[in-house]
């Protein structure tokens, strides 16, 4: 009986070395095969992706404006004036009429500086001018018959006596009237000025 038992025990022992002999080495984990033991492993580090950085946000100009300040004035000018380039003022606008007596003066300059008086009477339908003219100490024309017009603040008429003619031209100014004459008596010319008779 106890040599059966001592046979069943060695059988068991055998067959355990057996099975010993024939079971696979495991190899740690991180460790390559033929690695020597006791060799330190280095853990493997796995590198996540990188995440891209945000953009910054390209800035925009603003545009500069002009301040009121800075913006020029436009400048007004009058829608008044005469040929010579003047502003026009109260005295170059034309009377509503001419009609009526215009008292004044005559004075040659040349081909001598004589002087006298003028009497003027106008009557004017529209543009046109009738009427009268008389001129004191003149040895040409004493009293001659008037015909003429008028456009905007400009005069112009001339008087007739025989054979005796006067070349009158100028501008009216609220309630005078000037400008210069000639006339075939010999070639005198001059200056003249009639202002409008109160009555």
């Amino acid at each position: 009986m106890r040599r059966w038992r001592a046979a069943l025990l060695a059988l068991v022992l055998l067959t355990a070395g057996a099975c010993g002999g024939d079971a696979p080495e495991t190899t740690p984990t991180g460790v390559s095969p033929g690695t020597p033991p006791g060799t330190p492993t280095t853990p493997v580090t796995t590198l996540s992706p990188q995440e891209p950085s945000p953009e910054t946000p390209e800035t925009t100009e603003t545009p500069e404006t002009e301040s009121p300040e800075d913006t020029p004035t436009p400048t007004r000018t009058s829608e008044r004036g005469d040929d010579t380039g003047e502003s026009g003022g109260d005295d170059d606008r034309p009377t509503p009429s001419l009609t009526g007596m215009w008292l004044g003066t005559w004075t040659n300059t040349t081909p001598d500086t004589n002087s006298g008086s003028l009497d003027i009477s106008l009557e004017q339908r529209g543009s046109r001018l009738t009427g009268t003219l008389g001129m004191g100490g003149s040895p040409c024309l004493v009293f001659g018959v008037l015909t003429g017009r008028i456009e905007g603040n400009r005069i112009e008429f001339r008087a007739v006596e025989r054979e005796i003619e006067y070349e009158f031209e100028g501008r009216v100014s609220r309630r005078t009237l000037r400008g210069t004459y000639r006339t075939n008596c010999d070639d005198a010319q001059g200056t003249w000025e009639a202002i409008r008779s109160p009555s």
